[in-house]
């Protein structure tokens, strides 16, 4: 019988204690390297879940949009918030700021919010991020930065769509001094930052 010592391994050999440290050593490397690895791939699985979770939710808030606007329309000029306070605890107790961004959503071309990944990143795009009373000044300071923003990411995209349909080296001279004085502040704003 072996004894409890050795549990099934027999006694090192004198001088082998760096070589038992060198293999544990080893096999802890490796074993961290697997965890890491494991534990990388079940967050990008996650995450392109999130993702994919997060499109799905903006597309069904831009559909409950539509039947929101479809509902505004038939109840007529005038009665929509009659209504729509009436029967808010029919539409899941939706508040009125919500569903007027979904509304919003849903006069955006469903492929124009592919890209967005949550509805709160197509709240930012649209500037309709949603702010509560209780949240107060510095939310709603926020919200208006987002919308700030949001414009001058607009003008960004036209802009590149502007240089892709039409390189700048083919613009005139007139057109390119112009776009730099208008771009001049943006480059001021950029160097404060």
């Amino acid at each position: 019988m072996l004894s409890a010592r050795w549990r099934g391994k027999p006694p090192a050999k004198p001088g082998s204690n760096k070589l038992s440290k060198i293999i544990m050593n080893e096999q802890l490397e490796i074993s961290i390297i697997e965890n890491i690895s494991r534990s990388y791939r079940e967050a990008e699985s996650l995450a392109q879940t999130a993702i994919t979770t997060g499109r799905e939710a903006v597309i069904k808030a831009r559909e409950c949009g539509q039947y929101l606007k479809e509902a505004k329309e038939t109840v007529g000029h005038g009665k929509w918030l009659s209504w729509f306070e009436a029967n808010s605890q029919a539409v899941a107790n939706m508040s009125l700021r919500t569903a007027q961004g979904w509304m919003k959503l849903a006069d955006i071309p469903e492929e124009a919010l592919e890209s967005m990944h949550s509805l709160k990143q197509a709240y930012l795009a649209l500037g309709i991020l949603p702010t509560t009373e209780r949240e107060g000044g510095s939310q709603q300071a926020h919200a208006d930065g987002q919308r700030w923003l949001s414009t001058v990411l607009k003008a960004w995209e036209a802009i590149s769509a502007s240089i892709e349909k039409k390189p700048m080296k083919e613009w005139r001279d007139t057109d390119r001094i112009t776009l730099k004085e208008k771009l001049r502040p943006l480059v001021q704003l950029y160097e404060t930052l």
